[in-house]
C-alpha cells in the first residue's frame, strides 16, 4: 500500500504539532541528560570553589544559616586548588551518574 506524499507530510506534520502542543516526547537521551546533570552539578561546585577562593563563602554560609534559622556554626577553610579540583571533578561524575540513571528510570516509567 503506497501512501501519497501529501499523506506522509500530513501525518508527519500532525505528529510534530501534537507533540509540540503537549510538550512531552517522553523519551530523554540518557547520554545528553547525564552530560547536562554532570555539567550543572560541576558548575555549581566550581562556583562554590570560586566563592571560597575570593573569601565570599563564609559570609554566604553565615547568611544561609541565618535565613534558615539554623544556629550551627560552619567554618569555611582556606582555599586549596587540590580540594577545589577534587570537588568539581567528583561532583561532576556524581551528577553524570545521577543524570544517566534519572534518564533511564524516566524512559522506563514512560515506556509505551
Amino acid at each position: 500500500m503506497h501512501r501519497s506524499l501529501s499523506e506522509l507530510v500530513r501525518r508527519r506534520y500532525h505528529y510534530r504539532i501534537s507533540s509540540n502542543i503537549t510538550g512531552m516526547d517522553h523519551y530523554i537521551n540518557p547520554g545528553k541528560t547525564a552530560l547536562t546533570f554532570g555539567a550543572f552539578v560541576g558548575a555549581l561546585h566550581l562556583v562554590w570553589s570560586l566563592f571560597v577562593a575570593f573569601g565570599w563563602a563564609q559570609p554566604l554560609a553565615d547568611f544561609v544559616s541565618w535565613a534558615h534559622m539554623i544556629s550551627a556554626t560552619f567554618i569555611v577553610d582556606e582555599f586549596t586548588i587540590t580540594a577545589a579540583l577534587t570537588l568539581v571533578i567528583l561532583s561532576s561524575i556524581v551528577g553524570y551518574v545521577a543524570g544517566y540513571f534519572f534518564a533511564r528510570v524516566w524512559n522506563w516509567a514512560h515506556r509505551g
